[in-house]
């Protein structure tokens, strides 16, 4: 993001550089429980064939790390002497004389985006964040969050954090669309399943762990 035009204050430009990363991470992080675990079924039997404990964890911990992700970029900028950075930081730097239009903007988007990301909230609060005793013994439920939903507010931050973007370069950013983390590791799952196949038909010596580049792993 080092070509951000000029027009940006420091402040703003400071405060969009981080914004950027931490939303390209959100949506490589989505991408990849995608990826994973939204493919199909065929996909998703072959992860509890190989390691069915490590990837049903690991599925928990991306969605929680995704829920959390989109809290530390809707969160209010200011909790008493603290100031974090949140998409409201964009807004806090703004000059309301060169910037109104771009303002009344992005409030409007903002205040979709936070309308669209309450059911998340009390996810994170009684589950993530905290462990609330009623939802711990099943005295209450949680909201059933989709797919869907979480699509519909990754749009909602990628085109707010877009919008801002054209607004002074005229030009977006793709988010995520490059991520191919979830797929460079299904195909070493499917090489290491036909490997065992190979192996147990006596195509290949019982010992290949052995004699490996990382036998020692």
């Amino acid at each position: 993001m080092s070509t951000l035009s000029l027009k940006m204050t420091p402040d703003v430009r400071e405060a969009f550089v981080r914004l950027d990363e931490d939303v390209q991470r959100l949506h490589e992080l989505w991408m990849l429980h995608k990826q994973l675990y939204l493919t199909n079924e065929r996909r998703v039997e072959l992860l509890n064939r190989t390691a069915p404990r490590c990837f049903y964890y690991l599925q928990q911990v991306l969605l929680d790390e995704v829920i959390l992700g989109i809290f530390r970029l809707t969160d209010q900028a200011q909790y008493g002497k603290s100031e974090d950075l949140v998409l409201e930081t964009l807004r806090r730097h703004l000059d309301p004389s060169a910037h109104s239009t771009l303002i009344v903007d992005l409030d409007a988007r903002m205040k979709n985006l936070l309308s669209i990301v309450s059911p998340f909230r009390e996810i994170r609060n009684k589950r993530i964040g905290h462990r609330d005793l009623k939802v711990a013994t099943y005295a209450i439920s949680l909201p059933d969050l989709t797919a869907n939903d979480v699509e519909r507010v990754l749009a909602a931050i990628r085109d707010l954090l877009n919008m801002v973007q054209m607004y002074f370069d005229s030009r977006s950013t793709g988010y995520g669309l490059m991520s191919q983390a979830g797929e460079t590791l299904i195909d070493v799952l499917k090489q290491a399943v036909e490997l065992q196949r190979l192996e147990g038909a006596g195509e290949v010596a019982y010992d290949w762990r052995d004699r490996g580049e990382f036998r020692e792993a």
